[in-house]
C-alpha cells in the first residue's frame, strides 16, 4: 500500500541527524512506537483496542519505503538502536551509542567514585610494587589522602608520560586519560550493581527452597531455577572479570588507550543489553519477601524458570552486541 508523505510540524525543529524524524504519515499515528517483539524489531500502532505489530521489513514493503529513502535509513538505525533501548517513538533522540559510542543511560555518583577508586588502587599498587595484592576500596581513600602517596602519584604520572614518549611535562595528558577511563568504567560499576540484584534473587530462591521442603511439588522447579541462576551468575561474572583483568597494568592500558576504551564500551553495551531483559524479573523478586511459601511465590518461581530456561540452557550461546 502506498501513501502520501508528510512531516509533522512538531518535528520541524528537530535535527534529523540526531533524532528519528520520519516523513511518512504512518509514523505520526498517535501512540505508535518501535519495540523488539520476540527479538524482531517491529513497529507497533493502535488498532482498535489492540496494538498491531509489523516487522520493519514488512513495514518497508507495505508503505513502499525505498532503500534510499530517509525513512528506510532511519529504520535501519531503529533496528540497531533497539539493542540499547527498549522502545523508540518517532522524534525520539537517536541513542548516544549509535551517535558517538557513549552511553545513553546514566550512572550515579557512587559508581563514578567506585570506578575512580579502583583506578587509584591500580596506581598505588603499581607504585608500591604490590600488584595484585589486597588493597581494598575501604583503604584507598586513606592512602590517596596521604601526602607521601599524593606526591608519589604525581611523580608516577610524570614517569608514565615519559614511558609513553610524551615527556614528563605532559603528565596532565596522562591524568586526563585516567580520568576518562574512570568515566568509562563507571558504567561497568553501575552494571556490577545490577549484577548484585541477580545474586539477591539467588539468595531468595535458596531461602524458598528451604521453606518449601523436599515434599513440595515446586521443589524440582526450584532446583532447576537455582542451577540456571548459578549459570547466569557465572556467565555475567566472567564478563566482569574479563573487563577488570585488562585494567591491571596502567601503562599497558594507556598504550592501547583507544582500543581499551572501545573494549569497555563493547562490554558495557553487551551487559546493558542483557540486563534490560531482567528488569521485570528483578522488579518481581524485589517485591517478594521470600519468608513463606505462597501462591505468588510459586507463580514467580515458574515464571523465573521459564525466563531463565530460554536464556541459559546449555545450548544457548550469547553473541556480542553488534553495532
Amino acid at each position: 500500500m502506498q501513501g502520501e508523505t508528510t512531516r509533522d510540524e512538531s518535528a520541524e525543529a528537530l535535527d534529523g541527524s540526531t533524532h528519528f524524524v520520519f516523513e511518512h504519515k504512518v509514523f505520526s499515528v498517535e501512540g505508535c512506537f518501535f519495540k523488539a517483539e520476540a527479538d524482531t524489531p517491529s513497529f507497533l500502532m493502535p488498532l482498535g483496542d489492540e496494538m498491531a505489530a509489523i516487522s520493519l521489513a514488512s513495514l518497508r514493503q507495505e508503505f513502499d519505503l525505498g532503500d534510499e529513502s530517509n525513512d528506510a535509513k532511519l529504520l535501519d538505525i531503529v533496528a540497531k538502536s533497539l539493542t540499547y533501548v527498549k522502545q523508540i517513538r518517532p522524534n525520539d533522540s537517536i541513542p548516544q551509542e549509535i551517535l558517538d559510542g557513549t552511553a545513553s543511560w546514566s550512572v550515579e555518583d557512587r559508581h563514578r567514585a567506585a570506578a575512580r577508586d579502583r583506578l587509584m588502587i591500580q596506581m598505588v599498587t603499581w607504585l608500591s610494587g604490590r600488584e595484585g595484592q589486597g588493597i581494598g576500596l575501604d583503604q584507598i581513600e586513606q592512602l590517596t589522602e596521604d601526602p607521601k602517596i599524593k606526591q608519589q602519584l604525581q611523580e608516577a604520572f610524570g614517569d608514565i608520560a615519559e614511558k609513553l614518549g610524551l615527556g614528563r611535562e605532559r603528565k596532565q595528558e596522562v591524568i586526563n586519560k585516567i580520568e576518562q577511563l574512570g568515566h568509562e568504567f563507571s558504567y561497568i560499576e553501575g552494571l556490577l550493581e545490577r549484577f548484585h540484584t541477580v545474586t539477591d534473587i539467588a539468595r531468595k530462591v535458596d531461602r524458598l527452597s528451604k521453606l518449601y521442603g523436599d515434599q513440595n511439588s515446586s521443589c524440582d522447579e526450584l532446583s532447576r531455577v537455582k542451577a540456571l541462576l548459578q549459570r547466569a551468575r557465572s556467565e555475567f561474572g566472567m564478563k566482569f572479570k574479563a573487563v577488570n583483568a585488562q585494567n591491571c597494568e596502567m601503562l599497558t592500558v594507556l598504550r592501547g588507550f583507544d582500543l581499551y576504551v572501545q573494549h569497555i564500551r563493547d562490554t558495557r553495551d553487551d551487559l546493558h543489553h542483557r540486563f534490560m531483559d531482567w528488569d521485570e524479573t528483578i522488579k518481581q523478586w524485589q517485591a517478594e519477601e521470600a519468608t513463606a511459601p505462597s501462591d505468588e511465590a510459586t507463580l514467580l518461581i515458574k515464571q523465573t524458570y521459564h525466563f531463565l530456561a530460554v536464556r541459559f540452557t546449555k545450548t544457548q550461546k550469547w553473541g556480542s552486541v553488534k553495532k
